[in-house]
Formats: C-alpha cells, structure tokens, sequence
C-alpha cells in the first residue's frame, strides 16, 4: 500500500515495460498528479526512472514535460552502444520510434514532435518513452497537453 495523496480518480495496467515480468499500473489523482507503479513489492517505476542493466551511470530525462509541440529526451551511455527510443501510449500501444541508432559513449539528445509513425499529430495525453541500450533500458512518463 502507498499513499498517493489525493483521491484517485483513473487507474489502468499497462504491459511490462521495465522488465521485471509484472504489469505496472498507471494511476491519476484529482490534483493532476500521475504515478507509474511496477508490480512486486515497494517497487516504484517510472518516477524517477530507474536504468536496468547498465551501471547507475546510464540514466535518462525528458524536457519540457508536460509539453505541447515537442519533447526533449535526453540520456548518458557510459559506452558505445546500439540505441532504440520508442514511445508508448499509457495503455501500452507503440505508435513509433523516435532513434535506432549506433551511438558512442556520452551524452544525447533526441526530439520528439509529437507525432506517431505516419505523422500524425498525437492526442493529448500519457506517453511513456523506452530507451532500449543492448541489454538495458530506461523508461520514463512525458506529458502531451
């Protein structure tokens, strides 16, 4: 049990996108607030994101969030590596990818327009992005208003 701090008002399971074998659930309170929850005990997913396979080093963000024309989706590989950033609908859909790409070590930035695979402008909404780095992957929430 976790307190959210306010009264629910929607909540959904999505697919297993950190990898750990359970859905996570997505829950939206009156105040406008969202959390990401990945089943198993005390784990929480999504806020802050949490890098899986790589060391701590490997991390991801997104900026500005909530945003309204594009989004900046920013992360560090400690190495070389083959890259894959897909986004997500909240209810699990991919509707594209935004990189698949070889990429040194260091920092990197992608742009997101908001747009889905054949171009079309994406509703508001819950969108969930997932950087796929060989074996790791980081996730994280953005917000298309």
């Amino acid at each position: 049990s976790i307190s959210f701090g306010t009264p629910v008002d929607a909540i959904n399971s999505i697919p297993d996108f950190i990898g750990d074998g359970s859905y996570e659930m997505v829950a939206g309170g009156r105040d406008g607030t969202v959390h990401c929850y990945s089943g198993g005990t005390n784990s929480l997913a999504l806020v802050p994101d949490q890098p899986s396979g790589l060391n701590t080093s490997f991390h991801s963000s997104a900026w500005p969030n909530p945003f309204r024309e594009q989004v900046n989706i920013s992360f560090y590989l400690p190495r070389e590596n083959h890259v894959t950033i897909e986004i997500y609908t909240a209810g699990g859909k991919m509707i594209g990818k935004v990189l698949e790409s070889n990429l040194p070590a260091g920092e990197h930035q992608v742009t997101w327009d908001g747009c889905n695979s054949t171009g079309d402008k994406c509703s508001e909404g819950i969108y969930i992005y997932r950087i796929t780095a060989g074996e790791a992957h980081s996730t994280g929430t953005i917000v298309r208003m």
